[in-house]
């Protein structure tokens, strides 16, 4: 699929929101508040450019699907700055994302692991993987393009092949881990990959979007119960929860990270839907995690953590 046609796909999906009033409002609260602790001064220049960003991107959304692009572009370069390094929100969230995030990742998966040997399948940046590198893990990485910093570029790197093949022996690996990958692909892709997963490691451990939160776990309960947020989010219907994380998870990567040319499958699943695939074809879950919609955390959407040991 062309450049062109990834466009297209996204428009013709964000079109099917563009009259949810509740839905963008419930969207620019919630990034919004990701960036409560930030200085009075910064918060009000962060409120100006994503209320811009996101009533341009609705507004575009009534238009052709050129008139769309041009909107975007004129967010991403004009609003958000993405080709100025130098624009001061560029700077910050740069540096979110490649000290405080990485230490947060760190933090939280390190408890999960089993044995000395991770392989991070669509590793981007390769930041996550250099950082249990510096801790004496042994580290592989693997993405479908090879864009790792300067700080992962030692690392073993496996390019991902259109059949979503990962050039590694067979349990190379004791974890296999997938941080907000799993949502960007199609259902072919995805079982794929799961399929490799089981091949090259023994314990697979992703991070993903989710809505559909059941109440039968105390943690997630809890997490809930502390949070009018998340409260708010679990009483829209599933469908419009789905649609919640569709538009959030855009702006992320589109306003945020300037990914303009990227196809967005955005294939979320609610909890009960990752619990049974999690739960079958050679696969145990063994741990949950809901983070929610966490504060201090600039990516903003409602995520959890899975354990599952291939068995």
């Amino acid at each position: 699929m062309n450049t062109t046609s990834y466009k297209y796909v996204n428009f013709k999906r964000l079109k099917e929101i563009h009259s949810r009033e509740d839905i963008f409002n419930f969207v620019l609260r919630m990034r919004l508040r990701n960036y409560e602790s930030c200085s009075e001064s910064e918060r009000k220049e962060i409120n100006s450019i994503f209320t811009t960003g996101i009533e341009i991107l609705r507004n575009s959304l009534t238009k052709s699907e050129e008139e769309f692009d041009e909107a975007v572009q004129f967010v991403v370069s004009k609003v958000f700055k993405k080709e100025d390094p130098t624009f001061w929100f560029n700077n910050f969230t740069h540096q979110y994302r490649s000290e405080v995030k990485i230490q947060m990742e760190y933090d939280k998966i390190k408890p999960y692991l089993v044995g000395n040997k991770i392989v991070d399948i669509g590793s981007g940046s390769g930041r996550l993987a250099a950082k249990f590198a510096e801790n004496d893990y042994e580290v592989y990485t693997a993405d479908i393009i090879d864009y790792r910093a300067d700080i992962a570029k030692d690392l073993p790197f496996a390019l991902i092949d259109d059949n979503s093949k990962i050039a590694y022996g067979d349990k190379i690996a004791d974890n296999s881990l997938v941080i907000l990958s799993f949502h960007h692909m199609d259902n072919k892709t995805f079982e794929s990959t799961i399929a490799e997963l089981k091949r090259i490691s023994n314990r697979i451990i992703v991070k993903e979007d989710v809505f559909g939160i059941p109440m039968d776990n105390k943690q997630f309960k809890e997490i809930v119960d502390l949070d009018p947020l998340l409260q708010e989010f679990c009483k829209f219907s599933l469908q419009d929860q789905f649609m919640i994380l569709m538009l959030s998870d855009y702006v992320s990567n589109v306003f945020i990270h300037g990914r303009t040319d990227m196809s967005f499958a955005f294939e979320f699943k609610s909890i009960p839907e990752w619990r049974k695939i999690f739960n079958s074809d050679g696969l145990k879950l063994v741990d949950e995690y809901l983070v929610g919609f966490k504060r201090g955390k600039f990516s903003g959407s409602c995520h959890a953590y899975f354990v599952v040991d291939v068995i």
